[in-house]
């Protein structure tokens, strides 16, 4: 394919993300908004009139059967529901709901005398569960009257849940918002954003392998990090902590090196956002089973899409991320030409599969890795694709070992730097020459000194 397809491409792309504007995105967190809004007002008048009325009054029957609906299409939608409530404000799934400053206050006040900040709903309730809830809810003094320290005493809360057969419905902590000086250590570190957004592709893979629904938004929004660190987001991704899950970090990793490909295409924010979630979610088919066995390499692709499949709705995002997930191994030069997206995957794919850390060891380190790949474009990768990947990555991706002439052992924190310093990345430094491991962060650049003469 040439430059100028591959741009008529990225213009037809563009046009209809443009008409999308944000795709199902938006679509979805406005049901979410909607019903969000309907459950906690119905909530919050249950838990009022559950003070007023005996528990066999009839005024309780409309309510309650309109919150039972409520929360099973929540679930319908989102899988998970999580309800939380700070400092006046109340969020459904990190969605914010439209309600009145004072009915948010005195709902977060409900919950504060239990010492709770929010209630996570792992599957809907039927009206007994709706009733019991609200019981409890209830009870208690006002967080207002109690000692500071006791409105932290959770467990009792939590235990009562249990007791009333509520397991399906699990308690957290108060909530309070960072302050603006507090925050700037957490947003702007690389690792703690490249985790984070492991966590939450970690949650939508749990979810999918308990039957639940996928939820997008949590993960698009963790991609939306991403897409601000830039090529920070590859080198982070490169050292992200071994207790976090294999296929997380596989995802995130993936993603990483697509967003740099979309980044030099030139794809809007919009379009960025949507090949990222493509990329974060790939993998989703190995969450599914097929009698009780995972499904091999070649099932995973058309499981991945069927499991995509159970978010409600038809929009722009979703259709590219069913086609990106069942076409991400298919070749570029299959009669059946793969997406845009399906095609960047399938480079940041391969490239992090053949230089994954396994036991005892990768498949190939990076520049065989890349020589490997390099065969294969035009038949098995788009070549104008692989050409900005290797353009952007160079010789020694991220996390590249190499060893030095003088002894010491680095590792590539940075992609190419251009043509005069394409083979010669920024470096961390392992472990010296004597084999002392430096007690605070070493770097060298090997465009000013080192020579590069082994790998690992």
């Amino acid at each position: 394919m040439s430059a100028e397809e591959i741009s008529l491409a990225q213009i037809t792309i563009g046009r209809a993300l443009k008409d999308a504007r944000g795709g199902e995105d938006r679509e979805v967190a406005q049901t979410v908004r909607e019903l969000g809004e309907h459950f906690v007002r119905v909530l919050h008048g249950l838990i009022k009139l559950t003070r007023l009325h005996a528990s066999d009054n009839s005024a309780f029957a409309q309510p309650t059967r309109e919150l039972v609906q409520t929360l099973q299409r929540l679930y319908d939608l989102l899988g998970v529901t999580h309800l939380v409530c700070v400092e006046g404000l109340v969020y459904v799934n990190d969605v914010r709901v439209r309600i009145d400053e004072r009915s948010a206050m005195e709902l977060g006040d409900e919950l504060a005398r239990h010492g709770c900040g929010g209630l996570t709903f792992d599957d809907p309730l039927d009206a007994s569960q709706v009733r019991s809830l609200c019981v409890l809810m209830a009870s208690g003094e006002p967080a207002s009257q109690r000692e500071p320290k006791q409105r932290q005493a959770l467990e009792p809360f939590r235990e009562a849940l249990r007791a009333s057969g509520l397991e399906q419905v699990s308690a957290s902590g108060l909530h309070r918002f960072v302050m603006t000086s507090e925050t700037t250590s957490r947003v702007t570190d690389p690792k703690a954003i490249v985790r984070r957004a492991s966590i939450a592709v970690a949650d939508c893979f749990d979810n999918l392998f308990v039957a639940r629904l996928p939820n997008p938004i949590p993960v698009r929004r963790a991609v939306i990090g991403l897409v601000e660190l830039g090529d920070e987001a590859m080198i982070a991704s490169a050292e992200l902590d071994p207790t976090v899950p294999a296929h997380a970090r596989h995802a995130v990793r993936v993603t990483a090196f697509c967003l740099r490909i979309g980044l030099d295409l030139g794809l809007a924010d919009s379009a960025l956002a949507d090949l990222g979630v493509a990329a974060m979610l790939h993998d989703t088919g190995y969450a599914d089973r097929i009698e009780g066995l995972p499904p091999t390499m070649a099932e995973h692709a058309a499981c991945g899409a069927r499991l995509l499949l159970r978010q409600r709705g038809f929009h722009q995002a979703k259709i590219k991320r069913l086609l990106s997930t069942l076409e991400h191994h298919t070749d570029f030069s299959d009669a059946r030409r793969p997406g845009l997206y399906a095609r960047i995957i399938h480079i940041a794919d391969d490239y992090e599969t053949l230089t994954r850390d396994r036991r005892p060891s990768p498949l190939a380190s990076a520049p065989q890795a890349l020589s490997r790949m390099q065969s294969g474009a035009g038949t098995r990768y788009d070549p104008v694709l692989f050409q900005i990947f290797l353009n952007a990555v160079g010789p020694f991706p991220p996390g590249t070992r190499l060893g030095l002439s003088d002894g010491r052992v680095v590792v590539s924190i940075s992609g190419a730097r251009g043509q005069a310093r394409f083979g010669k990345p920024l470096c961390r430094v392992v472990r010296f020459a004597d084999g002392r491991v430096p007690s605070t962060p070493t770097l060298v650049d090997l465009a000013l000194e080192g020579k590069v003469v082994s790998l690992g």
